[in-house]
């Protein structure tokens, strides 16, 4: 009967543990990619940033770069990494208000 137990007991966390692995692996892999695209942002702020940095650098970052990282590196691995506390929709909110504040800073018009 203790064998039973004890082997039962031994099957049971071993399906457990082998079950929390993958979940491990998901949650580091979007930190990587939120760290990842973290990093890039605050190197596309650096540029906006300067006022050495080229008008035209300026305005690729502003209106390209910058919210193409955001919208498909960095929002999507914050949501899947914590979506109890971010939105597409927050985000995104987040987002306009950046690229207003650096719109008006520069005098710069993004279409």
């Amino acid at each position: 009967m203790k064998t039973k137990i004890l082997t039962l007991t031994i099957f049971s966390l071993a399906i457990v543990g082998c079950n929390k692995q993958p979940e491990a692996k998901a949650v580091s892999k979007f930190t990587a990619q939120v760290a990842e695209a973290d990093k890039k942002i605050g190197l596309y702020f650096d540029v906006l940033d300067n006022p050495k940095t080229a008008r035209v650098q300026q305005v690729n970052v502003l209106c390209k770069q910058y919210p193409k990282v955001f919208e498909n590196e960095y929002m999507p691995a914050l949501i899947a990494l914590e979506p109890d506390n971010y939105s597409e929709k927050g985000l995104l909110k987040d987002l306009k208000i950046v690229v207003q504040y650096y719109s008006r800073k520069l005098d710069i018009q993004c279409r």
